[in-house]
């Protein structure tokens, strides 16, 4: 019979669990309020893959939290099935698939990363519904004025770019977008362009480029070790110091601070 031991946290109730659980207290200490689950109908299943099929992601995050105190518990074949099912692997893919549009467009916060042969590697959190996904293989986001611009440095120089999405609420997921970006310069005929057909022809205070991504390479992971947040709301502040600014105090900002990378790299931006 597979037991599962679960903390105060973790109690469930017969209609938490599900139909097939029975939930009752094991312990005699009133102060430490323990229980098990038993009694699943997959239980009495040889097939210990059918028990790991009628597990939701709640209880299977359970199951993993309740082994790691259990140790008769991490050697039944029930869990060590569950584990191999949900083991970190990486997979990698060719073009975005429709599962992984779905998933970068409900991220709220994405990273991106760019170096050359020489220079430092550049990693810039961004936000404010900035990303766009094109096509099967190519995304894009509308880039602000901020106080370094490491990311169009690196492009004109080597072009190597990488997009990271993790998922810090719901299932864990992280996705990695590989490929060649480029940057589409605030002012020209592709950044036009690609404003109103992807951005509603609206740029937000501060814009400087679109960044392209032509990506040859997707590659999704476990993201088990990614911890849980809750999405609060997008930070208004630097929306707020841009209308500050104005065109001009933004033209020559840009002219002071983003005229090349802190390797020395022109930009192209000023």
């Amino acid at each position: 019979m597979f037991v599962q031991t679960l903390s105060r946290r973790e109690r469930v109730t017969p209609e938490a669990a599900g139909e097939g659980f029975r939930a009752k207290s094991i312990s005699r200490n009133p102060q430490c309020a323990s229980a098990q689950i038993v009694d699943h109908p997959a239980v009495h299943n040889p097939s210990p893959v059918c028990f790991a099929a009628t597990l939701s992601q709640r209880e299977r995050d359970t199951l993993h939290i309740s082994a790691m105190r259990n140790f008769p518990l991490r050697r039944s074949a029930e869990y060590q099935t569950l584990a191999h099912r949900e083991q970190p692997m990486a997979k990698q893919f060719d073009r975005i698939e429709p599962a992984h549009r779905a998933f970068i467009e409900r991220q709220h916060i994405f990273f991106v990363a760019s170096a050359t042969a020489d220079s430092r590697v550049n990693l810039s959190p961004k936000g404010l519904d900035a990303l766009r996904v094109i096509d099967d293989h190519s995304v894009c986001y509308l880039d602000l004025t901020g106080s370094g611009s490491e990311t169009a440095a690196h492009l004109k120089a080597d072009g190597r770019l990488t997009i990271m999405f993790c998922a810090f609420e719901g299932a864990p997921n992280i996705l990695r977008l590989y490929g060649k970006g480029r940057s589409l310069l605030r002012g020209t005929a592709e950044y036009a362009a690609m404003l109103a057909a992807h951005f509603d022809n609206t740029e937000p205070p501060g814009a400087r480029q679109i960044v392209m991504l032509e990506c040859d390479l997707v590659q999704t992971s476990c993201g088990f070790a990614a911890p849980l947040f809750d999405y609060k709301g997008e930070r208004p502040t630097l929306i707020r110091w841009a209308q500050a600014q104005g065109e001009t105090g933004l033209r020559d900002y840009r002219r002071a601070k983003n005229a090349t990378s802190m390797d020395g790299l022109p930009t192209g931006l000023a």
